[in-house]
Formats: structure tokens, sequence, C-alpha cells
């Protein structure tokens, strides 16, 4: 699906998101939901001083969303902030996790994810994100 004019205002506010609250040891990541009724909730990263303490991006802005008692969520996009070393210190936009994915197929699986396929930026059903899933049946 080709992204519209929606879906580079919701990139730009993850953008606005990221830059906001950047932290090069704790936040460098932004997701942004958008709901069916327009609202948009945000959420970034908590990174730890252990490694598996860290909590996704998605993940936060997916508890923000259910905690507020939305489930109409229409499409999401999550952005990257560029560590200080690295040469391209562009934002972009990255592709969930295995576990968010889970997690997003859990909660909205005909949500529009907002991904990255090569240099084009594209959006996908969530359900299409995670093929031949995990099931506890």
């Amino acid at each position: 699906m080709e992204i519209t004019q929606a879906d580079h205002e919701l990139i730009k506010h993850a953008e606005q998101t990221i830059t906001r609250h950047f932290s090069p040891k704790h936040h460098r990541l932004a997701t942004c939901i958008a709901t069916k009724s327009g609202q948009i909730i945000t959420g970034i990263n908590v990174e730890g001083s252990f490694g598996c303490n860290d909590v996704c991006a998605e993940q936060i802005t997916l508890g923000n969303v259910l905690s507020h008692g939305v489930k109409d969520i229409a499409c999401m996009v999550t952005v990257k902030h560029p560590k200080a070393e690295d040469p391209n210190q562009s934002l972009r936009v990255v592709s969930p996790c295995g576990k968010c994915r889970e997690l997003i197929l859990d909660y909205a699986p005909e949500a529009w994810v907002i991904i990255k396929n090569g240099s084009t930026l594209i959006k996908v059903h969530a359900k299409d994100l995670l093929p031949y899933r995990y099931s506890k049946a």
C-alpha cells in the first residue's frame, strides 16, 4: 500500500517525539499510533543498563493505547534516532522486532504498519509482518 499524506504526518510526529526525548543511553526510538478516530498516541523506548531490561517503543505505545481504552488502531510507525557515531545522522523508519510483531498482531492484526522496503516506505497489515505465527493451540 502506498504512503499517504496522513502517513507522512504520522512519521513526522514520530520524528518530533524522538527528537524531543532523545537520550543516547536511554531513548532512541519513538512509535506513533493513529487511531481510526484520528487520535495520535506516542511512546518511546526505555533502555536500561542491562539489555534484557529494555522495553521497545512499540510495546510502550501499545500499552498507552490500551490503557486509554482505545481499540481502533489504524496505523503505526516507529522512528529511530541515529547514534552520534553513525555516519548517516538522519532519523529513519524501522520495522518492529519479532516480539513487537507478535504483540501488534495480538491487538491489531488489521492495523497498517509503515516500514521501509529497501529505500522505499510502504505500509503493510500487521498480520502480514509475521506469517506462520506461533499459536498456543
